[in-house]
């Protein structure tokens, strides 16, 4: 794993659920991922996957879910900012 610049940065392969080495990790591997993801934390599919209308705290934690996917997207997707990562 690379090193972080901050021990406060979350791993961001994990969020995404890659497994391969940092340097075989592409943008479009990184982007197939988090489309996979959103579709299952996305706070507007929420409702249908659990049947009934949300309470307050799910959907802050779906939000929360889907904000880290975004920025783990944001940081591996692209190369300048994934080298500095």
């Amino acid at each position: 794993m690379p090193e972080y610049p901050s021990k406060s940065l979350p791993d961001y392969y994990k969020v995404l659920g890659i497994k391969l080495p940092p340097d075989r990790v592409t943008p479009e591997i990184v982007d197939r991922q988090f489309r996979k993801l959103a579709k299952e934390t996305h706070p507007d599919t929420l409702a249908g996957k659990i049947g009934r209308a949300p309470t307050e705290l799910e959907t802050d934690k779906s939000k929360k879910a889907f904000q880290l996917l975004n920025e783990a997207r944001s940081i591996l997707g692209n190369t300048d900012k994934k080298r500095v990562y």
